[in-house]
């Protein structure tokens, strides 16, 4: 009675009525409690997978319906959680403040896509993945750097790649394969196995491990550390060369994107324009031409 908002008298009136239909009583006394007759056990046998695929069936239902009131569930990166993802949120409830977000950061891999369509709507990830029962697009192509603080850098002489080897140095556990520097404006290019005093999957760790003061953070995409350079608190390192773009691709079932009029797709939209924007700041505060990085 409490969880449907009724009377007890309403609730037990309809049991019993519920016990007349299926030819005998449901429920008995038992002590101050009550307890399941054989008739209600029987009942409770047959009904529960009925009603158990009835609610899966309404929720499935609900889910793939339009519905600006509907709550979208997107799995990103915190790095790109913090840098990009809060700013399209943001913009995006203000034109649709009915649509409940629900922004979960931290680790994906291949067991996370199994949970597309059930429950979880998109996907926010660095690594490009084929499968026949999603749809990939890219949302953004960033530039990657290396960082450090302007005490490190004043302690340690980094004028080449090779210089990293005498550094401590932290990255990210998804670009964790060898890194390849390519000189701007040459084509010399130095491929390097190196050494990480840490490894983390947040972004946002690394930063401020490298804006202590205690190394330097390797291939980070320049969009998630442009506020700590704003700051004064981390500088580009090796400035001169460059590492290979950071990809972004967004994730979601074919058929929650195949139309123009879904809540998804409306989404990405502000995901794509809250990366633009994002890439576009980054390159006025290192000095990049502003055209899009290909």
């Amino acid at each position: 009675a409490r969880e449907l908002g009724l009377e007890a008298s309403s609730v037990s009136r309809r049991i019993a009525n519920l016990g007349e239909e299926l030819g005998g009583p449901l429920l008995k006394p038992e002590g101050r409690a009550v307890a399941l007759t054989a008739s209600g056990r029987r009942a409770l046998r047959s009904f529960a997978p009925i009603l158990s695929a009835l609610e899966t069936a309404a929720a499935n239902t609900a889910r793939r319906a339009f519905d600006p009131q509907r709550r979208l569930h997107v799995l990103a990166p915190s790095g790109y959680t913090m840098a990009i993802l809060q700013h399209a949120a943001a913009s995006f409830q203000r034109l649709y403040p009915e649509t409940q977000l629900w922004l979960e950061s931290g680790r994906y891999g291949e067991e996370q896509f199994e949970r597309l369509g059930q429950g979880l709507d998109l996907i926010v990830s660095t690594i490009a993945r084929e499968n026949a029962f999603f749809e990939r697009r890219e949302i953004s192509d960033h530039r990657t750097m290396c960082f450090a603080s302007p005490s490190y850098l004043e302690r340690v002489r980094l004028q080449h790649p090779r210089d990293l080897a005498e550094c401590s140095l932290c990255g990210n556990t998804q670009f964790m394969t060898n890194q390849v520097f390519t000189r701007r404006g040459s084509s010399e290019r130095v491929s390097l196995p190196l050494s990480f005093s840490l490894m983390s999957d947040n972004t946002y760790v690394l930063l401020e491990w490298a804006a202590c003061g205690n190394g330097v953070f390797v291939g980070c995409p320049y969009t998630t550390a442009v506020d700590f350079v704003r700051e004064g608190r981390l500088c580009a390192a090796l400035a001169g060369w460059e590492l290979p773009n950071n990809h972004v691709y967004a994730y979601a079932q074919k058929q929650d994107l195949s139309s123009a009029e879904k809540v998804l797709s409306m989404f990405l939209e502000f995901l794509q324009r809250a990366s633009d924007t994002a890439r576009d700041a980054a390159d006025r505060v290192f000095g990049f031409d502003r055209a899009r990085i290909s």
